[in-house]
């Protein structure tokens, strides 16, 4: 491995970390520029910031690039008990990137230096990534230049001192003498192998191995969100725990205590979450992103009160930022203040047009509003930007099934599962609308599949609590609102009051969807549980009123989906209008736009 990388930034230090592991994953024992890419792509700094967001080239492609172009090269030596060195061409882009680096005045040598110097070297690989991308090779220059001038790994802009001998050498110099000899200004070409050489996976035992060092907490957090896409649980834990134990618990650094935050928010301890959140706030008090985390927690915790505060607070000092935005916009949704969500969701597209998340979630509130024209124009903008993403289809197939477009709705979620097999956000949707369509059987397969696989997932046992009781299985539905319950305190009080009603307890249906609609005033299914309990009892007065609560709350919903209710409500108006011009009726009607007390 190379060693005396005094003058690289400790990312840029991680990059040839990275590097090495990868090489020695495949079974190389040179490093070559193949495997700097790698190590570029996943470390955070100049160069990751540019790379991800290129069009025409994703992590995957990449991989797949460096496979068929490594499959006939020679990376190993005769002497198989030395330590991995760098092939010529490795050595050409670190004196490439000491060039960029002095020719802009910059004292250390970054992740966006190394990513010039790659630029610089024109090789196989390289080549093959320009052709690929959008944008030309110019422009990406110009966009890394701003980058690394931007970014922290750029190191202080200053001169760097070159003298033809002694102490006070130049970087370049440095470099010649690691390796002996001055790099070629082009690499040759390496002789050709048959040997087909595997994926380059980044492998949980590397990062176990190097838990203890701070410098691979910023991999860590990669690794994770790769494993999160997978929805590898276990991995996805367990690389949350190495942050915790890479992160001396009694540390006062404010990127240490918040890395220990972000983890326990991710492992779903949100107050231990909280405690570090609130010793980093006051280490830190005008930094945003311990309110944003914060936030977080809060919002899980379901005190979207206290998380508006902090989204905020955030916003106070970040203003007009989208994730700020975007985090507020969704407390304040689940809040029921859907009017200053769509505020907030308003600002983000103003700001960032092409904000995919901002597109999508407010699609979801149009639909929550009863606006399903600007829920499909929403989702068909992200589709424009992010045609893989498979969240517009799961959200499209939603609004078909809003219409009873069934066959439409199982198009989106086929599409979804073609692009993410077995996503389990996908596949509960697919069971949602077997239940819409009233296939309960098959949406009782669906469910039970999926708790077999995610056995704690609180919302999965309510979902089918709710199939249940559809099919007249009322102790089925019992028992899973238990479990729902055992996971989760007062999870599923919506369903159980469905449930109750079902059963034919219309007080104890009252009773509980009062606590619902006591936290959840918008929610306008418990309305509707609400009035069918009165109902039964024969208050037509009370029935009438909640039946027209449902209704105002999504009345292009309810009128669609829930035709007997309607039809029941509108003989409750004309019943309650004939009553009101009967003299001899009761003296003082209930008025059904009106809340009663």
């Amino acid at each position: 491995m190379v060693n005396n990388l005094e003058r690289f930034t400790p990312f840029a230090r991680v990059v040839f970390e990275v590097a090495d592991k990868v090489a020695e994953t495949a079974n190389h024992q040179l490093i070559d520029p193949a495997h700097l890419w790698t190590g570029l792509w996943v470390v955070e700094g100049a160069a990751s910031s540019i790379l991800r967001k290129l069009e025409g080239m994703s992590y995957p492609d990449l991989q797949n690039l460096i496979v068929s172009k490594l499959q006939d090269v020679v990376l190993w030596t005769a002497e198989k008990n030395i330590p991995r060195q760098l092939t010529e061409g490795s050595k050409a882009v670190l004196e490439y990137a000491v060039e960029r680096a002095r020719d802009a005045h910059h004292a250390s040598i970054g992740t966006g230096h190394l990513l010039l110097g790659l630029l610089d070297l024109h090789d196989s690989i390289t080549d093959a990534i320009l052709n690929r991308i959008t944008i030309s090779p110019r422009e990406l220059n110009r966009r890394m230049e701003i980058a690394i001038e931007n970014y922290v790994d750029s190191g202080d802009r200053v001169e760097i001192n070159v003298a033809p001998s002694g102490e006070n050498i130049s970087c370049s110099a440095r470099i010649m003498q690691w390796f002996g000899k001055p790099p070629p200004r082009r690499p040759k070409r390496p002789t050709p192998n048959a040997e087909i050489m595997p994926r380059l996976p980044i492998s949980i035992e590397f990062l176990r191995e190097n838990a203890y060092d701070i410098s691979v907490l910023w991999l860590l957090a990669f690794a994770a969100q790769k494993y999160e896409e997978a929805q590898d649980e276990v991995a996805l834990a367990a690389c949350y725990s190495l942050i915790l134990r890479a992160c001396p618990p009694d540390s006062y650094r404010v990127p240490v205590v918040m890395n220990r935050g972000i983890a326990y928010l991710h492992l779903n301890d949100l107050d231990s979450a909280l405690e570090e959140f609130n010793r980093a706030i006051p280490l830190a008090p005008d930094n945003p992103l311990g309110y944003l985390n914060r936030g977080v927690a809060w919002h899980r915790k379901e005190q979207y009160d206290k998380a508006i505060e902090d989204e905020t607070r955030a916003l106070d000092l970040i203003p007009t930022n989208p994730i700020a935005l975007l985090n507020r916009a969704l407390s304040y949704q689940r809040d029921d203040q859907l009017d200053l969500a769509l505020v907030d969701f308003n600002a983000i597209l103003r700001v960032k047009p092409d904000d995919l998340g901002g597109l999508l979630y407010r699609g979801l509130l149009y639909r929550e509003l009863g606006d399903r024209d600007g829920a499909f124009n929403d989702f068909a903008a992200a589709q424009r930007i992010a045609p893989h993403d498979v969240r517009i289809y799961r959200f499209r197939a939603y609004l078909h099934a809003d219409v009873h477009d069934f066959e439409q709705a199982h198009r989106e979620l086929e599409t979804a599962l073609t692009l993410k097999p077995n996503d389990r956000h996908v596949l509960r949707n697919r069971a949602y609308v077997y239940k819409q369509q009233e296939d309960y059987a098959q949406a009782i397969v669906e469910y039970t599949r999926l708790i077999e696989r995610y056995p704690d997932d609180h919302f999965l046992y309510v979902d089918r609590a709710s199939t249940y009781i559809e099919l007249g299985e009322y102790y089925r539905a019992a028992v899973d609102l238990h479990n729902a319950r055992q996971l989760k305190p007062a999870e599923g009080l919506p369903t159980e009051a469905w449930l109750h009603l079902k059963r034919g307890e219309n007080d104890a249906a009252i009773q509980t969807a009062a606590k619902v609609i006591e936290k959840h005033p918008t929610w306008w299914g418990v309305y509707f549980t609400t009035a069918s309990a009165y109902d039964a009892k024969g208050n037509t007065q009370e029935a009438l009123h909640y039946f027209n609560l449902a209704l105002e709350r999504w009345p292009a919903y309810c009128r669609t989906n829930l035709d007997k209710y309607y039809r029941q409500a509108t003989d409750y108006v004309a019943m309650h209008e004939a009553d009101a011009s009967n003299p001899d009726s009761a003296s003082d009607p209930a008025d059904p736009a009106t809340p009663q007390p």
